[in-house]
């Protein structure tokens, strides 16, 4: 038997890290089952779900909800706009709600990863940290309710770190 080079080290490594992803993945969907029917959180759709069903479209929805909220003295047009979107995609069909969540939370999973790699984390460290977008106490709201914006945000907040650590690349720059 020949010794391995690095590269095939390297590549046999890989694949061991997408063979760990799938299987959190797939062991985060068993936990959440966001393909299961859940009710509503009331708590937090009994607010708003009469201004969602008065209104036609997304931007109606969305400004029957910056209407609403600014009484308030809130301002989240993001997250508004998000919950407007999914209700007119949506509407009462639970999954949907929450399958889009997951592909949230998911999504948060792999910008983090591949930030603290970008940050010069190891596979398994960026791994491990991005994990906590899975399995952590408090991502767990993150999965179930449905309205939390935090998720949106912290995918846009990884989003832009993301894009504020290629500047170093740019020749340009």
């Amino acid at each position: 038997h020949q010794n391995a080079s690095p590269k095939a080290h390297r590549d046999l490594t890989r694949r061991t890290l997408a063979i760990v992803i799938v299987a959190l993945v797939a062991l985060a969907w068993a936990i959440y089952r966001p393909d299961k029917s859940r009710p509503f959180h009331m708590t937090d759709f009994c607010e708003f779900i009469s201004l969602l069903e008065s209104q036609d479209d997304v931007i109606g929805r969305t400004r029957a909800l910056v209407d609403y909220y600014a009484t308030q003295g809130r301002f989240n047009v993001i997250p508004y706009a998000w919950i407007a979107i999914k209700w007119t995609l949506m509407d009462w069909w639970l999954p949907g709600w929450q399958v889009m969540r997951a592909v949230l939370m998911l999504t948060l999973f792999g910008l983090s990863f591949v930030l603290l790699r970008r940050l010069g984390a190891s596979r398994l460290g960026g791994l491990i940290g991005a994990s906590v977008f899975l399995f952590a106490p408090s991502a767990s709201d993150g999965w179930v309710h449905l309205t939390m914006a935090e998720p949106l945000g912290a995918a846009i907040a990884l989003s832009m770190s993301l894009l504020a650590t290629q500047y170093q690349n740019n020749a340009s720059w």
